[in-house]
């Protein structure tokens, strides 16, 4: 599953370094409870293992992705209906033709909510359903101290960012639901509140929105890629030459504040957002 804020990918390794949030995403799946014959979209499904394992229960599924390294991999599992895309600019032809929209750690990485939750209501059928899982915050400010480690993320960002000054992404926006770096914004984690909200005006009525805490101990190299994924907005303007001086910087000065387990892994207590939403005529 690729971010949908850089269209460029960068997503080299996902499946061995990320590999937790698939295996994590799990619960879910058990939420969209998929049937056989069911048009499902996998919204920013990446290399398309629960794609595929939808399609092997007889789900009539579709991937989009705006990464071209995830959607080849993601072509090996599923053929053509793994399509390069991007979920704020679905394709028009798409109008009315879901079932359901599922999605698994990827929402927190938009730049455009709004529209992207418009755009998921657009390709619902009357009665279609949106089951998600993404990112969230239990107060309005997503980097109050002690709310998360994203708090200590931040920080860690910061430190990295003052090697090179000058060189990163310029203001998309500056919500207090987007955790934001000197105005710029790089990841997006709301309240329910804030979601339900959204939800609501995009046409979609919630049925269910709940926050819990998933701590998540990392293996080697896992730090790095959870940071390359979290700013990835952040970094685009970024050769590849500094994005990986970045990241070393930054997942050094992580390592030195997160917590860690018994067995010495660094711990990153997520906390995550699930969604189910339908869309319903509106008079």
């Amino acid at each position: 599953m690729s971010d949908q804020g850089n269209q460029t990918g960068n997503w080299g390794g996902y499946d061995q370094k990320l590999n937790y949030v698939t295996q994590l995403g799990a619960g879910v799946l058990e939420l969209l409870d998929a049937q056989p014959g069911e048009k499902i979209l996998d919204a920013g499904g990446g290399t398309g293992k629960q794609a595929k394992d939808l399609l092997d229960k007889g789900v009539d599924v579709t991937l989009i992705d705006n990464a071209q390294e995830q959607v080849d991999k993601a072509r090996g599992l599923l053929g053509d209906r793994a399509v390069l895309g991007d979920v704020e600019k679905l394709p028009r032809e798409w109008t009315g033709k879901f079932d359901a929209v599922y999605s698994n750690a990827v929402f927190h990485y938009l730049r455009d909510p709004e529209k992207a939750f418009a755009e998921i209501a657009r390709v619902l059928k009357n009665g279609g359903r949106l089951v998600a899982e993404m990112g969230g915050s239990f107060t309005q400010n997503v980097l109050q101290a002690g709310q998360s480690n994203l708090y200590v993320l931040q920080n860690a960002i910061r430190m990295a960012s003052a090697y090179m000054p000058g060189t990163l992404a310029p203001l998309v926006r500056t919500d207090a639901q987007f955790a934001n770096m000197d105005g710029i914004e790089y990841i997006y984690h709301p309240t329910v509140k804030t979601v339900a909200a959204t939800l609501e005006e995009a046409g979609l009525d919630v049925n269910m929105a709940r926050l819990f805490r998933r701590p998540t101990p990392l293996e080697v190299g896992q730090l790095s890629a959870a940071l390359k994924g979290y700013t990835s907005n952040y970094t685009a303007s970024l050769t590849p030459e500094q994005r990986e001086d970045f990241l070393g910087k930054a997942t050094m000065f992580a390592e030195q504040k997160l917590p860690r387990d018994k067995d010495g892994k660094v711990v990153l207590d997520y906390v995550r957002l699930q969604i189910v939403a339908t869309k319903w005529p509106r008079g």
